[in-house]
């Protein structure tokens, strides 16, 4: 990864003190997360309500589907009991535009596969691993997830992103010290997360991209090319 970053003027370089990586889905090997905000804009339609998509970006950007809902249960006083129907609706949205084109970021599937090649990596996604098995089967990237020791979703965790709990389980499956460990994340809410949870942090802040505080983060970088 040749780009420079943002902060102190230094270039990542995968190291020998590197000893495996972690990466988000959504924004980052594919161009997933405006489909979240695009669901939740149909979301927000079906309840009488008009939301601007930078709005909705803003609203859900990063985050757990559940952890979304439970906002939307609040802004329309929805009873406790219709939960499970409106993540079903909320999922099956987001899937339907998932699945609509190829949004794999190419030179981040390059990246992965590169890393791939030196050090065990795995996935960490707020996106469910059925969904996001879907969106790789029909990308002209190929079978890339096989490289994958694991997707770590937080669909089946008690919390999501920023709480690091999804980065500290995907450490203890991989058996990965977190000091010897990248993360890359593309949203505030995930690079809270990963320096949680004791990684390295390389944020990816695409120009294209919504706009996210990556101060956090040791490495900033507007592509894994």
């Amino acid at each position: 990864l040749s780009s420079s970053v943002s902060s102190g003027g230094k270039a990542f370089e995968a190291s020998s003190e590197v000893a495996a990586f972690l990466f988000d889905f959504d924004g980052v090997l594919f161009d997933t997360e405006k489909c979240w905000a695009m669901a939740n804009q149909a979301i927000f339609a079906h309840f009488g309500k008009t939301i601007y998509f930078e709005e909705a970006s803003r609203f859900c950007y990063g985050r757990n589907g559940k952890d979304v809902m439970r906002d939307v249960m609040r802004i329309f006083a929805i009873d406790e009991g219709d939960f499970d129907d409106l993540i079903a609706f909320e999922q099956a949205t987001t899937e339907r535009i998932k699945l609509s084109e190829d949004f794999a970021i190419p030179e981040s599937i390059a990246f992965f596969l590169r890393m791939a090649d030196r050090v065990p990596v795995a996935i960490v996604s707020g996106s469910r691993e059925e969904s996001i098995r879907k969106a790789a089967a029909i990308s002209a990237c190929g079978d890339f997830l096989g490289k994958a020791a694991f997707i770590q979703s937080t669909s089946g965790l008690p919390r999501g992103k920023p709480d690091p709990l999804c980065y500290q389980l995907a450490l203890e499956r991989l058996g990965a010290r977190p000091g010897a460990t990248v993360v890359v994340e593309d949203s505030a809410v995930g690079i809270q997360a990963a320096k949680g949870a004791g990684t390295k942090v390389i944020a990816l802040a695409r120009p294209e991209a919504f706009a996210q505080d990556t101060t956090l983060a040791d490495w900033v970088v507007p592509s894994l090319d």
